[in-house]
């Protein structure tokens, strides 16, 4: 074993194949008949000590590769292990942020319900008794409790599909109705800001094994998202079939979305305006709560935007 590799070159006067085909079969590498040329034999010896040095270097470069490949094996074994503890460990932390959200909700909405109710009480009990100054700070506490109220839904709603805990219920919808109540929804505030929005329907649009409360949700945000940050102009709402794909469209002369914050439009809590000085409320759960919906039932949201100039939001229905 300790010479074997040792390549072994035969002289032989036998210069028939069948002889020549022995030796190459006992291990010879090579062989020169008598008489032989001193040239042409130091020529073969060195020819074959080249092979043999680029054999062993090719088996040392093997070795060190083999050992590249198990130390870069075992690097990328740890990192795996590091980033399914680190998945692990957010997703523990994303439910039980959920949970958090959802318990804190809960503690809120029990003594909102006992104000709204008050409030619409002392609306009934003395609204022909006291003067407008009363009742517009009476409508103040109504709105501020509402805008409260409607935080709570988004957090409730939120929580539950980062905790996985919303399952869908597919059914056939019609989605033209669902458009025109949020248009009637949002038409007095809509009115009150001198905006002109139009509903265009160029088909009666029918979406089946879609989730409604999910195309409620998703609706919803998009329009009260598009009142909320239209200052002046239109909103124009069309529903319509493109490529055989039912689509709904709402474009508005808002405000519109910078390219740098546009990444950022989906994140939960995040604003492009914050601080007390911006020019709108919200909270930044609306639009992430729709992706998240649209994203459970397959539906694509696309936007255009031009900051100052006002965006489209366009959904495409599986």
């Amino acid at each position: 074993p300790e010479t074997s590799d040792i390549p072994v070159i035969f002289m032989t006067s036998l210069d028939s194949t069948v002889d020549k085909i022995k030796g190459f079969e006992i291990g010879a590498v090579d062989y020169v008949t008598k008489p032989f040329e001193p040239l042409e034999l130091l020529k073969r010896v060195e020819t074959h000590l080249k092979i043999t040095m680029l054999q062993n270097e090719l088996k040392d470069y093997n070795l060190l590769l083999e050992r590249k490949v198990e130390e870069r094996t075992a690097e990328l074994r740890e990192s795996n292990k590091k980033l399914n503890i680190a998945k692990t460990k957010a997703e523990a932390a994303d439910k039980m942020k959920g949970e958090f959200l959802a318990q804190i909700s809960h503690e809120i909405r029990t003594p909102l319900n006992s104000i709204i109710s008050l409030s619409s009480l002392v609306v009934e009990e003395f609204q022909d008794k006291v003067d407008e100054d009363f009742m517009d700070i009476i409508e103040g506490i109504r709105n501020g409790i509402n805008r409260i109220t409607r935080t709570v839904e988004l957090i409730l709603n939120y929580s539950e599909i980062i905790s996985q805990g919303y399952k869908l219920n597919p059914s056939t919808i019609n989605l033209n109705e669902i458009v025109k109540k949020y248009v009637h929804s949002f038409g007095k505030l809509s009115d009150a800001k001198g905006l002109n929005m139009n509903l265009i329907e160029n088909e009666r649009i029918t979406l089946e094994q879609i989730d409604p409360f999910s195309v409620d949700i998703i609706l919803k945000n998009i329009i009260e998202n598009a009142v909320a940050f239209t200052i002046e102009g239109r909103i124009d709402i069309t529903l319509k079939t493109e490529n055989g794909k039912k689509i709904f469209e709402c474009k508005d002369t808002g405000v519109g979305i910078s390219p740098e914050y546009l990444p950022k439009i989906f994140e939960p809590f995040s604003q492009e305006e914050q601080g007390y000085t911006r020019k709108t409320d919200g909270n930044g759960l609306g639009l992430p709560l729709a992706k998240k919906h649209c994203e459970l039932n397959k539906i694509e949201l696309e936007i255009e935007t031009e900051k100052g100039k006002g965006s489209t939001f366009r959904l495409v229905f599986p």
